[in-house]
């Protein structure tokens, strides 16, 4: 039996304990190795460094893309550290070379416009909006013009110099220059938010994937 610790996203630790072994306690365990991470990904067993280099020969999907395969006999009390390194990135949005999004680690950011002019019935749908009812009165209204900020394809391949922490949460960024907030998809409720940006210039082929 294994039990997971850890406090992914707000950190970039995790712990795999085994707490119970059958009588079958040679196996394999494959440890998810996400691209996000980069290079100093790295993967402890009971405090030893396990190489990040695939194994050469043996079971075809033991050496599976993207995975970390450590295979021993283990006992109750053993451990697996994992540490994920995060850092900001930008995706591009399917299909475009002009518009992007913004990431740290595995979270995808996105700027919290507030939610003047919203109805609490525009949050939670009335009942009677899946009975068939056309018509199900949502509406609002909203003065103020949403902003439309142009960022430099150069912020696509260097998200940093765009975007700076904030005191107020370690996933909390502030576009540079600007008042705007970024913070965490998840952890936005009822509000209007941003999630694709407008570079100035088109990405260049060469530029996508860095």
């Amino acid at each position: 039996m294994l039990r997971q610790e850890t406090v992914l996203p707000y950190g970039e630790t995790s712990c795999v304990k085994v707490e119970k072994v059958g009588k079958d306690a040679n196996f394999t365990i494959k440890v998810r190795r996400p691209s996000w991470a980069g290079d100093a990904f790295r993967v402890y067993v009971n405090g030893r460094a396990v190489s990040m280099k695939p194994p050469s020969g043996g079971l075809v999907e033991a050496a599976l893309p993207g995975y970390i395969p450590i295979t021993r006999t283990w006992k109750a009390g053993d451990r697996i550290d994992i540490e994920f390194p995060m850092s900001l990135r930008a995706e591009l949005l399917p299909g475009s070379m002009n518009y992007a999004a913004f990431f740290y680690g595995p979270t995808l950011l996105v700027a919290d416009l507030g939610s003047e002019g919203i109805r609490r019935e525009d949050y939670i749908p009335p009942s009677n909006v899946f009975t068939g009812v056309k018509s199900c009165g949502w509406s609002w209204k909203y003065e103020k013009p949403l902003p439309m900020v142009s960022i430099p394809s150069d912020a696509f391949a260097h998200p940093a110099e765009y975007l700076e922490r904030t005191a107020m949460s370690p996933l909390t960024f502030r576009m540079k220059d600007t008042d705007i907030l970024l913070v965490p998809l998840f952890a936005l409720h009822y509000s209007r938010y941003a999630m694709y940006w407008q570079l100035s210039d088109s990405v260049r082929p060469d530029e996508e994937g860095r």
